[in-house]
């Protein structure tokens, strides 16, 4: 197996090498859906994210609509600011209660939708996990919020550390 070289595709290089995974890409028939990479660290808002892209083309016949990712994931610093995930700015204005928090189950997106109307794009979540009663329009940069319902379920699921056992208590 060949090492690639510095700018060469991926697909020039060894066929038994592929290329690393992008953990919040949402690409869907070859669009990308959140070129900015926002950080959605819980996998349903992603796999709704792209649910609901294509229920919107579903319903207006054709992809020729703005449809992207602008919001995800935040976190309360140590000094208690909410900040961004994705580049560690500070949110104004950001609710303390959002499900945009990880710690509130990163169970929100904010995307740009634009080109169909607020009905076809309500009638599209219907057909996702999102929560029609979470859609919140009316921001300044004129986003729509979506969020997955207050439950367990719908919450991220954190990688579980491995405990470790102390020496001398193996095999007991």
């Amino acid at each position: 197996m060949r090492a690639r070289t510095v700018g060469e595709p991926w697909h020039l290089s060894s066929q038994s090498e592929k290329p690393p995974e992008d953990p919040y890409s949402i690409a869907v028939d070859g669009r990308e859906l959140n070129p900015d990479r926002q950080v959605l660290g819980n996998s349903q808002v992603r796999e709704n994210v792209a649910k609901l892209y294509e229920n919107i083309v579903k319903e207006v016949g054709n992809s020729d609509f703005t449809f992207q990712v602008t919001g995800g994931d935040r976190y309360v610093d140590p000094a208690g600011n909410i900040r961004s995930s994705t580049t560690g700015e500070t949110v104004a204005d950001a609710s303390r209660t959002s499900p945009h928090l990880i710690s509130r189950g990163a169970r929100a997106a904010d995307l740009r939708i634009r080109g169909v109307s607020d009905a076809i794009v309500d009638r599209a979540i219907r057909g996702t996990s999102f929560l029609p009663a979470n859609t919140v329009r009316g921001y300044p940069d004129l986003h729509t919020h979506v969020a997955l319902p207050n439950r367990p379920e719908f919450y991220i699921r954190p990688r579980r550390r491995r405990r470790r056992t102390p020496p001398g208590r193996r095999g007991r």
